[in-house]
């Protein structure tokens, strides 16, 4: 005998049957409807085949298929490993506008020749509009570090940094203080300082055009309120880039490491600038060495900046302290 349950069952499932077929009939008619058409049912364009796919030259609709469609970014296999081609940084920290803001391009190949002065007027006002009267000093400021990191011939991934550390400075009002060409030698010079670059503030503060006193003032306030970490320098830093001017042998090179290193452990370089301690290293490996090497002081002096009475004396120095031991001959 067969219950009440087991006939609601069935019921049910002649019910979904029915629903299926019906549903399966809807979609075979919709696809000989979309089959036998020969226009767009949006816009009663034309229709095409591209690629398997039936599609509505005016307006593009996909009417079948789609199964060719990829939503993923495109790759590419260089040297054997799958890398996204299309993988990039949407943002960046050297523009004061994390680099969001569209941007009407240079090329003028496309331009009619007397529409490219409407071109040019039209690409000023939108510079224009893009800035805010708060936007302006901030935006001037990444120009100027952005110009200084090229001139000094640094690594551009530095731009990131100093854009971050620039950002830093003008929320805590260094920008409208100490002025924009100021803040940017301050900023690209904590970056050198923070990457360990054997560059010097002398050639920041030429290379942005500001008196040197004033970045040495500013780099002090800002080091001091941002707190970085701004690592000691050291003289073994500069030595590989004054042989490399001066044209000196590695061996005097290693020597000169040497004694600055040495001099370093004892605390004898602390408080001295590390370039003229450097070239003074340099001068004495070139003494004791046997090949007979000699490096002229005034060519010393004016690779460092300084003057050849300075390097003399902390030659004396060196040699009357117990920092200074002469190499085993």
């Amino acid at each position: 005998m067969v219950s009440f349950r087991e006939l609601e069952e069935d019921a049910s499932v002649s019910e979904s049957s029915q629903d299926n077929a019906t549903a399966t009939e809807h979609t075979e008619e919709g696809e000989s409807h979309h089959l036998d058409t020969d226009s767009c049912p949006d816009c009663s364009g034309a229709l095409r085949v591209v690629d398997g796919d039936v599609c509505c030259e005016e307006c593009g609709r996909l009417i079948e298929g789609g199964s060719s469609l990829e939503y993923n970014p495109e790759y590419a296999e260089p040297d054997g490993e799958i890398q996204p081609k299309d993988a990039r940084e949407t943002t960046t920290k050297s523009r004061h506008d994390d680099g969001l803001t569209t941007v009407i391009g240079q090329s003028t190949n496309v331009v009619p020749s007397h529409k490219q002065a409407r071109l040019t007027r039209l690409r000023k006002h939108h510079r224009k509009a893009q800035l805010d009267s708060e936007d302006t000093a901030l935006a001037s400021a990444h120009g100027e570090v952005n110009r200084l990191i090229s001139a000094l011939d640094l690594p551009s991934n530095y731009r990131e940094q100093a854009g971050q550390l620039l950002r830093d400075c003008e929320s805590r009002g260094f920008l409208p203080n100490y002025g924009i060409d100021t803040i940017a030698a301050v900023v690209v010079y904590a970056t050198i300082r923070l990457n360990r670059l054997p560059r010097t503030l002398v050639e920041v503060a030429s290379e942005a055009q500001v008196s040197l006193d004033q970045v040495r003032r500013a780099y002090r306030a800002v080091v001091e309120d941002t707190e970085l970490p701004i690592p000691p320098r050291r003289p073994r830093e500069f030595i590989p880039p004054l042989t490399s001017k001066l044209d000196v042998e590695h061996s005097v090179e290693h020597r000169a490491i040497e004694i600055a290193d040495a001099a370093f452990d004892v605390g004898y370089s602390s408080g001295k600038d590390p370039e003229v301690m450097a070239a003074t290293c340099l001068l004495l490996a070139a003494r004791e060495d046997t090949a007979g090497t000699h490096i002229p002081v005034v060519e010393l002096a004016e690779a460092t900046s300084t003057t050849g009475r300075g390097i003399l004396k902390r030659v004396e120095e060196i040699h009357e302290s117990d920092v200074f031991e002469p190499a085993a001959q």
